[in-house]
Formats: C-alpha cells, sequence, structure tokens
C-alpha cells in the first residue's frame, strides 16, 4: 500500500511535503504498525499508535502530521477512496498541547554583529531574513519584479526548495 500511494499520490505532492511523509514512514509508521495488514488498522490500534508517539516526547503537532501521513495512506487504496482501515481522525484523542518553550531570539547587538561579519551575499541574504521575517527559501527566490520600491511593500511569490533546489510558488502570498 505504501508503494502504490508512492506511485499514485506522493508524486503529485511538493517535494518537501513529500519528504516529510517520507520521514513519518521511516521514522514512525513502518516500524510500529509495518507488520500490519491494511484491515487490522482500526480505532484502537490508531489510539495504540498516538499514545505511543505523544509518550515518546513529540509534540502534539508532530503527532497530528504523522497520523495525517497514515490517514493519506489508508485512503487510498487500488480503486481509489474508500479507506482501508476503519477509523476516522475524529475518532482519536490527541494528546494535550504541552506547554512551550519561548524560543530565544537574537539581539538587537547580535544580529548587529552578525550582519557585519558575513561575507556579501550572506549579510544581504541575513539582513531580509532578519528585518523582513522570510525564509532563506523566499529570498533565495526574490526578484526584483517582487519589490514596489515607491509603496515599500515586498511580495513573496515564490521559494526556493531547499532539497532540490527549485524555485515553486508558495502556498499564500504575503506582502
Amino acid at each position: 500500500m505504501v508503494e502504490e500511494w508512492r506511485t499514485n499520490v506522493a508524486v503529485n505532492l511538493k517535494g518537501s511535503t513529500t519528504r516529510a511523509a517520507e520521514s513519518h514512514l521511516r521514522a514512525h509508521i513502518l516500524p510500529k504498525l509495518g507488520s500490519l495488514t491494511l484491515t487490522e488498522i482500526n480505532t484502537k490500534i490508531a489510539q495504540s499508535f498516538v499514545a505511543h508517539l505523544a509518550t515518546g516526547g513529540r509534540s502534539r503537532k508532530t503527532v497530528e502530521n504523522v497520523l495525517l501521513t497514515l490517514s493519506s495512506i489508508l485512503r487510498k487504496q487500488e480503486h481509489g477512496t474508500t479507506p482501508a482501515g476503519s477509523f476516522t481522525l475524529a475518532e482519536i484523542t490527541m494528546p494535550r498541547e504541552g506547554v512551550k518553550k519561548e524560543q530565544r531570539c537574537f539581539t538587537d547587538a547580535e544580529v548587529g554583529k552578525i550582519l557585519a561579519a558575513a561575507p556579501e551575499p550572506f549579510g544581504t541574504i541575513l539582513a531580509l531574513t532578519s528585518v523582513l521575517g522570510l525564509r532563506i527559501g523566499e529570498v533565495l527566490a526574490l526578484r526584483v519584479s517582487d519589490v514596489d520600491f515607491s509603496r515599500k511593500i515586498v511580495r513573496v511569490r515564490q521559494s526556493v526548495d531547499a532539497a532540490t533546489r527549485k524555485v515553486q510558488a508558495v502556498k499564500s502570498q504575503c506582502q
């Protein structure tokens, strides 16, 4: 079933989505559920799998993402649309969200030191990421036409995929 999903579904997904799903398969789904047939994956098994993931120190978001990958695979049978297992995501009780640790941010002085020490073009790239809050792939895909100097607007229309280095459209455009 996984091979069928790779052939019929994964080829239509963005590269980053496919890489995440492959990581879920390799690290979580196949080691824990790989010995089961598709019809054996029911609500009880899925709930046990969620508990296993949660007790392993994974965040609620990670558990959700792994479960969505599993659900995507189960939905795709040989002829299409009927679920292989007998559970829905609504039947699964997800782990509670833990208290998130506040992320450390660079101070203005630290950013200044980093920018001063960075050779070009890295200084410019880092300046754009820090000042505009853009991701590195978004900065690398910027074109002069994306910048409206008179209105002081930068439009993020595409991004560079980190693994393939291919330019792709972003999910939602912002300014």
